[in-house]
């Protein structure tokens, strides 16, 4: 059996390959946790799999990520419960994959929106570009008419533009319907795949297990 040996100038060329390709993941994951570094290290490796069902849907979604499909996620759930963990971890997985991803919550996208129409129509056309957005603490932001408008509009031009969304919110069912119209509810429970966080509080059990 004969073995083939990377010449001299192969191995450098493999080498150089190598760290272009780490160089374009590290750019890409500062890029779409600008506001969030600590994120970046969020794997479904190191994941502690307190909610397997949870974990491995969300770890098969960033596996069969494909362009073109308008299909998100929506994790809802008490807080602390991983969304956020696991919505960077999909992230994470879609960058090594060769994605764009922009992480980013409801309070900064709905400041971008309060800017001159100008401006508006640039910073919608940046989020809409991303191949997933995730938005992290829908609820949380100011309930008023412009808000809510905001968050229809974000939501409906992703899907119209087949770019999907992964959204966190710690309102459940109730607390949705309560809060948004139904051109929203109506875009979250049909377009979206809905994953329920449930048990303890996970940041607040890492903190205790430090004591």
């Amino acid at each position: 059996m004969v073995v083939r040996v990377m010449c001299a100038c192969e191995e450098r060329e493999e080498r150089q390959r190598a760290e272009e390709e780490a160089q374009r993941i590290r750019c890409m994951r500062e890029r779409c946790f600008e506001s969030a570094p600590a994120l970046a290290g969020c794997t479904f490796e190191a994941d502690d799999q307190k909610n397997t069902k949870v974990s491995a849907a969300c770890e098969r979604y960033a596996n069969t990520f494909e362009r073109g499909d308008p299909y998100g996620l929506l994790l809802f759930g008490e807080v602390g419960g991983g969304k956020t963990y696991m919505a960077a971890a999909v992230a994470n997985r879609l960058i090594e994959r060769g994605f764009s991803v922009l992480h980013t919550d409801i309070g900064s996208v709905a400041t971008l929106m309060e800017s001159s129409f100008e401006k508006r129509q640039r910073n919608l056309e940046r989020i809409l570009s991303y191949d997933l957005l995730i938005i992290d603490d829908l609820g949380t932001e100011y309930e008023t008419q412009f808000y809510n408008s905001t968050v229809y509009n974000i939501i409906n031009s992703r899907i119209n533009s087949s770019r999907p969304t992964i959204i966190n919110t710690n309102l459940d069912y109730a607390g949705i319907n309560k809060r948004y119209e139904a051109r929203v509810v109506s875009r979250l429970t049909t377009i979206y795949s809905c994953l329920e966080f449930k048990g303890e509080d996970i940041r607040m059990q890492k903190r205790l297990a430090q004591i």
